[in-house]
């Protein structure tokens, strides 16, 4: 398959057959389409794979950047992904998800702490600012 011209259906179709290879692929060429819209009432392609009820494509979509948050109008608090995961019991998918959220939120974390973040802080911390800098 040639990935030009690639399609949120096209994404859809490859998670609803739980075809990891091949949304690792279009995802490699487009990764926005992980939360877009799939025109079938706001559902996201992660949906999808929480209702296939596999762990392995909810983890590979967490990694693309998924939101297991966002709902479906008009109830949308109780209408994500993780949501669903939860209250049907799917409690594997659920630690995925909690597991991929973890991640992104050390990564998040060792990303901001670069050189200088110390000094960048605001309130008591900034008195640290001498310290976080190299010595000549």
């Amino acid at each position: 398959m040639t990935l030009d011209g690639v399609t949120i259906s096209q994404l859809v179709h490859a998670v609803q057959a739980d075809d990891l290879e091949q949304v690792r692929a279009i995802l490699q060429a487009r990764p926005d389409l992980v939360n877009m819209d799939t025109r079938d009432n706001e559902h996201r392609v992660i949906h999808y794979a929480v209702y296939n009820r596999s762990p392995e494509m909810v983890r590979l979509l967490m990694q693309y950047g998924a939101d297991a948050h966002k709902g479906i109008w008009p109830i949308r608090e109780e209408t994500t992904a993780f949501t669903f995961a939860v209250e049907r019991g799917y409690d594997e998918i659920a630690s995925v998800i909690r597991e991929e959220e973890r991640r992104r939120e050390q990564a998040t974390r060792r990303q901001s702490m670069g050189p200088g973040a110390i000094g960048r802080m605001p309130g008591p911390l900034r008195w640290l600012r001498p310290l976080d800098r190299p010595t000549k």
